[in-house]
């Protein structure tokens, strides 16, 4: 779970308010993470894991996607097997590790329910024309 400071202005979805489009490149915003924590307690991340912007009881968090530097690299080599989460946390204090929102469908692949739910989902997908999809109508 993470916290930010200063998140960007507008907000983005699912967030905030979907701003129209000006190009199909336009960049995502980027969170500067200001804390991070592996599974805290409701009570640690009520205390020190708070987003201005976010609803009370509201948190960010991570999924499991990340876009490492070498330099990570380097600090997990060196860390004496401590937990990716600290390695990340040393490396956020001293270089600052930003965060996105990735807007879609997640699934939690380790669950039977959801696993089946995501090859439904993919198989519904699959079966639109390509051309619709592209343009986005469904």
């Amino acid at each position: 779970v993470f916290a930010c400071k200063e998140p960007p202005v507008p907000l983005p979805p699912p967030i905030g308010t979907r701003q129209p489009e000006k190009d199909a490149e336009q960049k995502r915003p980027t969170w500067p993470l200001s804390r991070l924590s592996e599974k805290p307690t409701r009570e640690y991340a009520e205390e020190h894991l708070i987003t201005p912007s976010l609803p009370a009881g509201k948190f960010l968090s991570s999924f499991g996607q990340y876009v490492l530097t070498p330099s990570v690299f380097k600090a997990l080599r060196n860390s004496k097997g401590r937990h990716f989460t600290e390695v990340l946390d040393v490396m956020r204090q001293s270089e600052g590790i930003d965060g996105i929102i990735i807007e879609g469908n997640r699934f939690d692949l380790g669950n039977m329910q959801t696993y089946i739910q995501c090859l439904q989902a993919q198989a519904h997908d699959d079966s639109e024309p390509a051309a619709k999809r592209r343009r986005g109508s469904k």
